[in-house]
């Protein structure tokens, strides 16, 4: 099984180049055969713009082309952004975490994107890169859970700080920063973001988060890394995902499974002047540093326009369908072999389907 059948959600927010399409009321499509439908929060602060990032942005009218969502003025704190996808109690993107050891193929996931921030002044607050809440006690309302500072039901998020670190946080109380693993490189330090710099240029960050609870004795805990441009620099630090808040560890499958009967993944809360996104994906699976780093400016081919084929369909005198041209049939060879009779007791067995550990 390849990596790319495990992806779940695959987002180039393409639907800029369509001028169209309504996006502020219609949200963004999932590119993936799953076909989740993304709703956007704070619509009347953003635009679509063709990428500035280093993404491959693909081929015109063979793959659907690379744009930013993009935000030139900041969000007010008590102001509900993001986009939100919805996600349900063994659906493709209920991953990662808070399942038990007889459901294996859901134990661990990767979540990925690429976004832009602006110069470091500019940035006075922190702005919540992805996070995952459950959604119960809402009266239907997802905009509760798209503000910054409101964490009532958050399972976990990833914020990008003032300091330019990032900061993996869950709502049982885990909290691990890329401060831990800072280390100089060729560029710079791994473990803080890029700026805009004065001239323009620059800013652009990706960054990958992975899940697993495969290793784990409690269904409640699981073990995270984070990389940022592709390097690890926080490797498999160990979380509490209890999602009632808590460590105890009498926590039934049943109660969590009721509690996670839908929740919502939402990207890009809170977010300053001059922030930026792109190219969200999510797998059902944990994916290396190496396979990261290969795939991490290159599109998926979930990207690629299928192509539509012509068919010319031929018609007798009198309108009805004409029946196909019958070709000259070659002779037959003949074969000295007699066929196997069915009687024979050496008889190849059917060959066996491997188990797909995949759901679906």
């Amino acid at each position: 099984r390849l990596d790319e059948d495990n992806l779940s959600l695959y987002m180039r927010f393409s639907e800029g180049a369509d001028e169209d399409c309504n996006w502020q009321a219609d949200g963004f499509a999932d590119l993936t055969k799953h076909k989740h439908q993304a709703r956007l929060y704070g619509s009347e602060l953003a635009s679509l713009e063709a990428t500035t990032s280093s993404v491959d942005e693909g081929e015109e009218g063979k793959v659907r082309l690379l744009y930013d969502l993009v935000y030139n003025d900041g969000a007010p704190r008590e102001r509900a952004t993001g986009v939100a996808i919805e996600v349900s109690r063994g659906g493709h993107l209920d991953v990662g975490m808070l399942h038990s050891s007889d459901d294996r193929a859901r134990q661990r996931c990767t979540v990925e994107m690429w976004y832009h921030l602006p110069q470091a002044h500019l940035m006075t607050d922190e702005i919540i890169l992805m996070r995952r809440s459950l959604f119960y006690e809402e009266n239907n309302d997802v905009s509760k859970l798209c503000l910054p500072d409101e964490r009532h039901n958050t399972l976990w998020e990833l914020a990008v700080l003032p300091t330019g670190l990032l900061e993996l946080r869950t709502g049982a109380g885990s909290v691990v920063t890329s401060a831990m693993f800072i280390k100089d490189n060729e560029d710079g330090l791994d473990g803080l973001v890029s700026w805009e710099r004065e001239d323009g240029g620059g800013g652009w960050n990706h960054v990958c988060v992975t899940f697993s609870s495969m290793e784990q004795d409690s269904p409640s805990q699981a073990s995270a890394s984070v990389l940022m441009n592709g390097v690890t620099v926080v490797p498999n630090a160990l979380l509490s995902v209890d999602p009632f808040g808590s460590t105890s560890e009498d926590v039934h499958q049943d109660d969590i499974d009721d509690a996670l009967e839908k929740s919502i993944l939402i990207f890009g809360i809170g977010p300053s002047a001059g922030f930026r996104l792109t190219d969200i994906r999510v797998w059902a699976c944990q994916r290396s540093e190496e396979d990261v780093q290969m795939m991490m400016y290159e599109y998926l081919k979930d990207a690629e326009m299928k192509r539509k084929f012509k068919v010319n369909i031929r018609k007798s005198s009198t309108g009805m369908l004409a029946p196909p041209a019958r070709l000259a049939q070659p002779e037959r060879k003949k074969f000295a072999l007699s066929p196997p009779k069915t009687s024979q007791s050496n008889r190849t067995p059917p060959r066996s389907t491997p188990d797909d550990d995949g759901f679906g």
